[in-house]
């Protein structure tokens, strides 16, 4: 079973979490592990230039060489069907 959440700008921001990771269509095609998505989602804003960072815009996250500037709503709900698809606990 996998979740999704989808939200609209100029573009869509598509995301998924399954089995073996986390995709995220934002432009391009993000494909994160779910090892990879977990330590981004347990440690939100500490690590630095790797994974989810919040800025005076926003959140942006950053994954290998993909940089995606996301609002914190959007964040928020990728980080909540992170958090739901590997049963991990609200923070």
């Amino acid at each position: 079973m996998s979740l999704s959440r989808e939200f609209h700008r100029n573009f869509t921001v598509f995301a998924e979490a399954g089995a073996l990771g986390v995709r995220i269509l934002a432009g391009w095609d993000v494909l994160i592990s779910k090892e990879e998505a977990i330590k981004y989602v347990t440690n939100y804003d500490r690590l630095p230039l790797v994974g989810f960072e919040e800025s005076p815009t926003g959140v942006t996250l950053r994954h290998h060489g993909a940089v995606l500037a996301l609002n914190t709503q959007e964040a928020d709900a990728i980080v909540d069907l992170i958090r739901q698809a590997y049963h991990l606990p609200s923070s």
